[in-house]
């Protein structure tokens, strides 16, 4: 599986090296990027060592915005044709909330991206969906272990 490193974790390990190096030269400079089997990954440095980060921070660059669709649509058995129309039926608005949600969080999209990739949506419903899925995981034991289900299975994509 191939990993990249979001832009905030580039910033966080360039005060670490404090160095003024561009992203390309940093992603030179980084030899490797594992996982222990704590789930914790960690940057082999050639200068500086190992750098912890989280996982949260790391990409997998094959899960893709229609990876994360047709996850989501298969688990709520919803067709893919159907998910980004306009309707206000919960059965297909709560899979489109959720494919925003993990495009924001696995992804690290904008919430203009995220818009135009899930059916042309503003930025506010992409804000809206994600504060909805939040607060659902917050409120609802069921819905919350629908998300860990699918976040599992999207972490398996290699």
């Amino acid at each position: 599986m191939k990993y990249t490193i979001n832009q905030t974790i580039y910033v966080k390990i360039k005060s670490v090296i404090n160095e003024e190096i561009s992203t390309e030269e940093l992603k030179v400079k980084i030899l490797a990027c594992n996982v222990n089997n704590t789930g914790v990954y960690y940057l082999v440095d050639s200068k500086n060592g190992i750098l912890l980060i989280n996982e949260n921070d790391v990409i997998n660059q094959s899960l893709t915005v229609d990876n994360i669709r047709n996850i989501v649509c298969e688990f709520y058995n919803i067709s893919i044709e159907v998910v980004y129309n306009k309707t206000s039926n919960p059965a297909i608005v709560k899979p489109r909330q959720i494919i925003q949600y993990f495009a924001y969080k696995l992804l690290f999209l904008s919430n203009k991206s995220i818009g135009e990739q899930t059916g042309g949506k503003s930025h506010a419903t992409i804000i809206h969906s994600k504060e909805t899925v939040n607060n659902m995981i917050d409120t609802n034991k069921q819905y919350k272990k629908e998300i860990e289900e699918i976040e599992k299975l999207l972490k398996e994509i290699k």
